[in-house]
């Protein structure tokens, strides 16, 4: 939805002579605006199979549209490894989500989602003049942020609409979070908290300081994230004109000025002017940098096996996240066993500790 009515209001909005500004959302919305996409984004499997005839695609829509159980997620998995093994590979067995849209791309337009991701890694931009900025803070900073914001939410009513979220579905417990509103982060763990048995209030308490640090630590891993997709699927691209501002200091007044508003007023000003001068020192600094090469299609689809963990990896990505993981470590240098002898050694007695004291004292001289 963000592609279909971003896309048309921001050509409106330059039609216009005005300069469209895109604010928020996930970086995925970001990039559907960014990039020309050779997938239909409002693809679902109702719309693949309810005209369907052919057995595939029946079987598609009846067996695995709810992907209710571990034996439908097994299902797809080897659909899609019949239709498209590239992508089957690349995918975990498990990732019910990203099975259930490979499959999805396939039976849509009829080509491999792998040949489709293939042709859309040229990247070709809708808008050749852009600039992005991402704003950012030093990470135990962030860190605090996100605590105190969970802790905001929870002030201004989460727990009651988590509550509310139980009466409007009619059920007492929830089991499926796989679907719409109930993906949000942390919701989870306070859905769980909210069915939980009568208890002592002592225990209630304990049990919602746990849902709610696991609802902070979710919030905090969903960041890191979020860095990570600007390092991978943004920052590769030499083309885009992407600049990073510290916001580390932000909420001091002054700071937010000198160090925020002020370079990014400098760089928008640039942009508006069409200034074809280069940046002086200090904002060139704020380029983000290219991350690393685009990658060749055997670095993004060639099989590697670990002949150590027995395991095999698709691509470069998964290859190199595997050899750093501790789980691969300790297989290629497990610990050494500690051979305990079966008669313990006998306490030393006067005579041998004078002895051993000569010997000792004897080398020294």
């Amino acid at each position: 939805q963000r592609r279909v009515h971003g896309v048309p209001m921001i050509e409106s909005i330059l039609l216009a002579g005005a300069l469209p500004i895109v604010v928020g959302g996930s970086h995925y919305y970001i990039q559907t605006l960014l990039f020309e996409s050779l997938i239909d984004e409002n693809v679902t499997l109702a719309s693949c199979c309810n005209e369907a005839s052919s057995p595939e695609k029946m079987f598609l829509w009846k067996d695995l549209s709810e992907f209710s159980s571990k034996e439908d997620i097994a299902a797809a998995y080897s659909e899609l490894k019949r239709i498209d093994p590239e992508m089957a590979n690349w995918l975990h067995p498990q990732n019910a989500r990203k099975i259930k849209r490979s499959l999805q791309v396939f039976y849509e337009t009829g080509t491999p989602h792998s040949t489709l991701i293939k042709q859309q890694e040229k990247n070709k931009l809708r808008f050749t003049r852009h600039i992005i900025f991402v704003l950012d803070a030093e990470k135990e900073v962030l860190d605090t942020r996100l605590d105190k914001r969970v802790d905001s939410m929870l002030e201004k009513g989460l727990l009651q609409e988590v509550l509310q979220l139980h009466r409007d579905l009619g059920v007492e417990r929830i089991t499926d979070f796989s679907h719409g509103i109930l993906q949000a982060i942390g919701l989870r763990p306070l859905a769980e908290y909210c069915t939980m048995v009568e208890e002592s209030s002592e225990m209630q308490k304990t049990r919602l300081d746990a849902a709610v640090e696991e609802m902070q630590r979710q919030t905090r891993r969903y960041a890191g994230r979020q860095r990570q997709w600007v390092r991978n699927r943004f920052a590769i691209h030499g083309h885009l004109d992407m600049f990073a501002i510290d916001g580390t200091r932000a909420k001091d007044p002054l700071c937010w000025k000198n160090e925020v508003l002020s370079p990014a007023g400098q760089i928008v000003l640039r942009f508006i002017h069409n200034a074809s001068a280069p940046l002086d020192a200090e904002l060139e600094k704020l380029r983000f940098p290219r991350t690393r090469e685009l990658l060749t299609e055997d670095d993004r689809w060639g099989l590697r096996f670990c002949e150590t963990c027995q395991r095999e990896f698709n691509g470069k990505e998964q290859w190199e996240a595997h050899i750093a993981s501790r789980q691969h470590r300790k297989r290629l240098h497990p610990p050494r066993t500690r051979v305990v002898p079966d008669h313990p050694r006998q306490p030393a007695t006067s005579d041998s500790l004078s002895t051993e004291l000569d010997v000792d004292m004897s080398s020294l001289f």
